[in-house]
């Protein structure tokens, strides 16, 4: 149910973003008042400035993906909420197409048990996304754009004992794509969804502590977990809202 969930959530939240560029495109020159334009007829007309400035803040549903071996723990991959907020600035290339770099931060919290035992991970983000809109209509547009997070803090506690406490470094560097959509409300006010899809390994050189070739004297001292976390990836699904003031 909560894949099914994200599915939905992902869909929407590429709508809603798409939607929100295309009005801010639209022109506003005069329209003789015998011919009525195509921009009356498709939805809000926002001011069509060169570059526009906003913010915008989103709420956050995802998983960890792509674990070689987690069912062999008895767990299932963890899932959480977070949210991020930040400033974007949108310019318009050629009529029809902008594009919108950003800087959000992040917050992503997710967790997964199995027989009382809880691991929880923590994590904070700066992202840099940087996106290509096409119009679709006045108020409608699609979006596509590579992502690049620095992982600014990540913690990853259990309730495992304190004398046998895991050491799980994560990446510093997380680089992902997102697919979206969006739509303007108003002439300055849009809704969005967006899908994101990460492309690197988040714990590459945690090491297994079942693993055949562990060393319990040397390796416990490095980057180890209890369970496997090879082959971890992030997907997120994103509603959010943005405010262009310029």
């Amino acid at each position: 149910m909560k894949k099914f969930a994200a599915s939905i959530l992902a869909i929407l939240c590429a709508t809603a973003f798409s939607f929100a560029q295309q009005n801010n495109q639209t022109t506003d020159t005069a329209v003789p008042e015998a011919t009525p334009s195509s921009e009356q007829t498709t939805g809000i007309t926002p001011k069509k400035n060169p570059i526009s400035i906003g913010i915008g803040a989103s709420f956050i549903y995802g998983n960890f993906w792509g674990f070689e071996g987690l069912k062999n723990d008895d767990m299932d991959a963890p899932t959480g909420f977070g949210g991020e907020f930040g400033v974007k600035v949108r310019f318009i290339m050629i009529e029809g197409f902008h594009f919108i770099p950003e800087i959000s931060f992040r917050i992503f919290n997710l967790d997964h048990e199995d027989e009382g035992f809880t691991r929880y991970y923590d994590q904070t983000f700066l992202d840099f996304t940087f996106n290509m809109r096409g119009l679709i209509t006045n108020s409608l547009y699609l979006e596509v754009g590579p992502q690049i997070s620095i992982n600014t803090s990540s913690e990853i506690t259990d309730g495992e004992d304190e004398k046998f406490k895991e050491k799980i470094e994560q990446s510093t560097v997380e680089l992902g794509l997102n697919i979206g959509v969006g739509y303007f409300i108003t002439k300055n006010f849009s809704l969005g969804f967006r899908w994101y899809m990460g492309f690197n390994e988040l714990f590459p050189d945690t090491k297994y502590y079942f693993d055949d070739d562990f060393n319990i004297k040397e390796d416990t001292k490095g980057n180890w977990s209890l369970i496997n976390l090879k082959g971890a990836h992030t997907m997120m699904f994103k509603f959010g809202v943005t405010y262009w003031f310029i």
